[in-house]
């Protein structure tokens, strides 16, 4: 690719990222009326690929500030509804960088209906004329996981990387099965009453692995 110069011949304008360390938080809130009627956050543990993307793992948590930084935006706009704010947070320095915000649900949902946290019900309350009545309180360490594709995608991502070395491969693996086979870790799409969503998945994609054209 060109430099500057050559991308503003074909663009008004061009948005450059630099890199920033550390993981990635979610702060997600519901904002009704002025007054926060929701509020979640979680941590990234695994991404997929884990240079960077999907959290395939999460934990619930708090971080004060970075909720107060999340909500003080939201209010800048005099958002109405929900919302994620998405960071990136380093745990060496306490430093955090806002990256975006997605105006509508997010990925991760399930995460925070596992926690007690069910936005869609209190966005649904606010469009109907009632009050949605707050709820911000929930426990840290909660863990959820998405297995298929986004887990799979993580331990697939972490094999290919000449990066990662034999013996954090070989981790990567055992730690896949022993998440599996602990029972306090949610699975986002096998939530009570609406598991089929998990089948279907699991379906959809062992069809698309066993129709991939082997090299």
């Amino acid at each position: 690719p060109g430099g500057p110069a050559d991308l503003l011949r074909d663009y008004d304008r061009v948005l450059v990222q630099g890199f920033v360390p550390g993981t990635k938080p979610g702060e997600y809130l519901l904002l009704w009326d002025g007054q926060v009627r929701a509020h979640f956050a979680n941590l990234m543990n695994h991404q997929s690929p884990h240079q960077g993307g999907f959290g395939s793992l999460r934990t619930s948590w708090h971080h004060r500030e970075l909720a107060r930084d999340a909500e003080d935006k939201l209010r800048a706009m005099q958002w109405q509804g929900a919302a994620m704010v998405e960071y990136r947070w380093d745990p060496a320095t306490d430093r955090f960088w806002c990256i975006e915000l997605n105006a509508r649900f997010w990925g991760s949902l399930h995460h925070a209906l596992y926690a007690g946290v069910d936005f869609p019900r209190l966005l649904v309350d606010g469009f109907l004329g009632r009050p949605p009545e707050p709820a911000v309180s929930y426990r840290d360490g909660l863990r959820c996981r998405l297995l298929v594709p986004a887990e799979v995608g993580y331990v697939r991502s972490r094999l290919r990387d000449p990066e990662v070395g034999f013996g954090a491969r070989l981790w990567t693996v055992i730690e896949f099965f022993l998440l599996c086979c602990n029972p306090r870790i949610r699975s986002d799409l096998h939530f009570p009453g609406d598991r089929m969503l998990f089948w279907r998945a699991v379906g959809q994609f062992a069809r698309a692995f066993f129709r991939r054209p082997r090299r």
